[in-house]
């Protein structure tokens, strides 16, 4: 492995889900790729599986839900996010879900470096904690649909068409589709083995972080986390106060944005003790917090973060930036198994 950051052909298939029965049109875009359409609250929506044509149709294969940014699709994400590759080679399956698109409005939106004033935007996004907040007040009738249910009704859709390793489903997401990966993580704890967003901040608050039995009443399970932000991200580096993260001990330090904002609040979802290992690599920096709990019990999982040098807001594909940043999820994923 390189060093840490050296950087099925059916139309019309029937499926029942909890809502009841829904009728699924389903294509065949490619060898191994599938799009999928169905409806879930009154509304139709789209997701895209992967299943690579050498597996053998009985056999049991993890899955990666990867979840494309504010303005993206999952089509968009199958061709640039890498995982399609990484899917080929390492034999599992990937699923890229479609996000329905909003009148949104920001007083304040930093894009490609700019920082603009009152944006109003009809784009896609995922429904993470706090997606209310940003609707258009001039677009009063919008309605909020749940992404969650949505997840829910594709795992179901897994379920019954493939062969899948259920104890081995984990979750990705870039910008917006990190935050939502957030929500995830604290409320499908029961479906999904570990979590990687890239580009993010925080994904929720303490209020947010014990809404874990909406969904289930399967008790919540703290699951292992990593996530991966750019020294210049803009987005980040301006909600920061920052021109830029610095990339030794002092970016974990308490009373800055990364502490406070962001490390401390998957802290207290994962129940991990305030410690951590640091790792210096030249194209990166590595916080891993698993240390030692009380009595000298190990706390597990673990939670990564990695700021790499000079990247901004991008999710790594090896052609917008020096490396593939699914070489390094996925090692860190396929470790772990609910």
């Amino acid at each position: 492995m390189k060093p840490i950051l050296n950087l099925l052909a059916v139309i019309g298939l029937a499926l029942a889900f909890s809502a009841g029965a829904r009728s699924e049109t389903i294509s065949n875009d490619d060898v191994g790729k599938r799009t999928i359409s169905f409806r879930v609250e009154g509304v139709m929506r789209e997701v895209i599986v992967y299943r690579p044509a050498h597996l053998p149709a009985d056999r049991q294969t993890p899955v990666v839900f990867v979840f494309h940014g504010t303005g993206g699709s999952g089509e968009h994400f199958y061709e640039e996010s890498g995982w399609k590759e990484k899917a080929d080679s390492e034999g599992f399956m990937v699923v890229y879900p479609t996000a329905l698109k909003y009148h949104t409005f920001q007083e304040t939106l930093v894009k490609h470096g700019q920082v603009l004033h009152d944006v109003s935007r009809f784009v896609t996004k995922w429904n993470f904690f706090g997606l209310e907040m940003l609707l258009d007040p001039a677009y009063p009738d919008q309605h909020l649909y749940d992404d969650v249910r949505f997840v829910q009704a594709i795992v179901g859709l897994l379920r019954r068409n493939y062969a899948v390793d259920e104890t081995r489903f984990y979750v990705t997401g870039f910008s917006n589709g990190g935050q939502f990966a957030g929500r995830l993580a604290v409320q499908m704890s029961d479906v999904f083995a570990a979590f990687t967003t890239c580009a993010i901040g925080r994904a929720f608050n303490e209020e947010q972080a014990a809404l874990t039995n909406v969904y289930t009443n399967a008790p919540f399970q703290p699951r292992p986390v990593m996530q991966v932000i750019g020294e210049l991200d803009p987005k980040l580096t301006y909600a920061a106060g920052v021109e830029a993260f610095p990339l030794d001990e002092s970016a974990a330090a308490p009373g800055t944005w990364a502490k406070d904002y962001v490390i401390n609040s998957w802290l207290g979802l994962l129940g991990l003790p305030d410690q951590y290992q640091f790792t210096r690599t030249p194209a990166a920096s590595l916080f891993t917090f698993n240390g030692q709990a009380a009595a000298g019990i190990v706390a597990s999982p673990e939670y990564r973060l990695v700021i790499v040098k000079g990247m901004k807001h991008v999710y790594p594909n090896g052609e917008n930036f020096g490396f593939d940043v699914v070489d390094y999820f996925w090692p860190f994923m396929q470790r772990y198994r609910r």
